[in-house]
């Protein structure tokens, strides 16, 4: 990867979804026996490209790379085994490329939006999840975007709604063994077993800004699992002004309390 490519992330990452798609790094040529399938996939993903549907193609490498980001991230399945492979190859060189941005907007330019929207694509890639209203069982293993859509039809849309649910009523949803179910139930359980409380204030400091004080308290419902299972998370303080990135903090796995400086005139956090 250049440092250009880094560098016009920079500048568009935000506003343009084909960015990633365009690094020539992840990138695969087109084979004629595959364009049937890609063609096929590329009315299923969430987001086009531009002009009359009915007229575009992927014939190109970076259409193709474009597409099979967001067969990731809906788990799509390709009959095609060379494909599969390829997806997860791109899918791979995608997180390499993501964590350069990410390191490039907080150690050069100092971009806090720029350091989130990578973040947020990242989880995306990692949780086959674009965002919270898309739904967010389909996190779970085994969980496909149909069947989502199919629980969220049936009233369970959250966590919560899963574990509170009868595995006979995710049975009728899905039309899956039992088995299946309690173990979507089973799932559901352990992920709201760990919560996450966030609190901040502000103060004057000596240099005319601000100091935001923050607060992270970390909860296990019920006590520590067997398995040890440990939950992290990040946090991204960042303001509306250039090179507004006050603090970046990821693997936060316990309580923690922390003291941002905001420098005069800092802006909107």
């Amino acid at each position: 990867m250049t440092i250009n490519w880094i560098l016009n992330a920079h500048t568009r990452f935000i506003s343009h979804r084909h960015m990633l798609s365009r690094c020539e790094k992840i990138q695969t040529p087109v084979r004629r026996a595959e364009k049937k399938e890609l063609n096929e996939a590329y009315k299923l993903v969430k987001y086009k490209f531009e002009g009359p549907q009915s007229k575009i193609r992927i014939q190109t490498p970076e259409q193709k790379a474009f597409v099979l980001l967001q067969a990731s991230i809906g788990r799509h399945h390709f009959r095609d085994a060379s494909l599969r492979r390829e997806m997860s190859s791109i899918l791979e060189g995608a997180f390499r490329v993501l964590a350069a941005v990410e390191d490039y907007a907080r150690e050069g330019s100092r971009h806090g939006e720029v350091a989130v929207q990578a973040w947020l694509m990242r989880r995306s890639l990692y949780s086959s999840l674009w965002g919270d209203k898309d739904g967010i069982l389909n996190q779970v293993n085994g969980i496909t975007h149909e069947m989502t859509k199919r629980l969220t039809n049936n009233g369970i849309k959250t966590f919560a709604d899963a574990m509170n649910s009868s595995s006979d009523d995710i049975v009728k949803a899905l039309n899956v063994p039992p088995s299946f179910a309690s173990g979507v139930r089973t799932a559901a359980a352990k992920i709201l077993q760990h919560t996450l409380k966030l609190s901040a204030s502000t103060k004057s400091n000596e240099s005319g800004g601000l100091d935001l004080h923050i607060k992270v308290e970390r909860k296990v419902n019920g006590g520590e699992t067997g398995d040890n299972r440990v939950v992290y998370y990040s946090l991204v303080v960042y303001t509306d002004r250039a090179h507004g990135l006050l603090h970046y903090c990821e693997d936060l796995a316990s309580d923690a309390e922390m003291v941002v400086s905001c420098p005069p005139k800092f802006g909107r956090v």
